[in-house]
């Protein structure tokens, strides 16, 4: 976790995450592999994770899928692009930790995450990209999302008509 010589830890958040405000999707799974029971408990994991490492070190939280608390439009970092109704698609266990590890003193200049693509799906149009960064003026910490992939899905699906799997790429074509 740690990079003394950086004077840095990196803290992990809920693996698996596939945003938005439902926990009973992976309810079973997170209970299974982690004894975390709902957004609370995964909350008090990653809270006690960060404050377990050196006071001095800055954290860089990394996860999946991005906090809450990013902006409610498609385009946000963690928006909510592929459905017509948009909202805030981020992890609030990981907004309330970020908020509780700042409360206690500790210094967050980074939260790398992905799970949300750059190309917007076609419900969002007429954006096609999602904004991949934003600076919190007020607490200093940068979010990053990294998920400048393509986004993979069958043919078939009532989407593309054949049966094979494609993905989009950067310029909106097919592979």
């Amino acid at each position: 976790n740690g990079f003394p010589d950086l004077g840095l830890s990196v803290v992990g958040c809920r693996p698996f995450s596939a945003g938005g405000a439902n926990w009973k999707r992976f309810a079973r799974f997170y209970n299974q592999m982690y004894g975390l029971r709902n957004f609370g408990d995964s909350t008090m994991q990653i809270v006690a994770n960060a404050t377990s490492e050196p006071a001095h070190h800055d954290l860089v939280f990394l996860a999946h899928n991005g906090p809450t608390g990013l902006g409610a439009s498609a385009d946000s970092p963690c928006g909510l692009d592929f459905r017509p109704e948009e909202g805030d698609f981020g992890d609030s266990d990981m907004e309330e930790a970020i908020a509780s590890c700042l409360q206690k003193g500790r210094r967050i200049p980074l939260a790398v995450f992905g799970h949300m693509h750059q190309k917007l799906h076609r419900c969002a149009f007429p954006r096609t990209e999602r904004r991949m960064f934003h600076l919190d003026e007020k607490t200093g910490v940068a979010y990053l999302n990294c998920a400048v992939v393509p986004r993979i899905r069958r043919k078939g699906s009532g989407e593309d008509g054949e049966g094979r799997e494609v993905s989009e790429g950067r310029e909106g074509g097919t592979v």
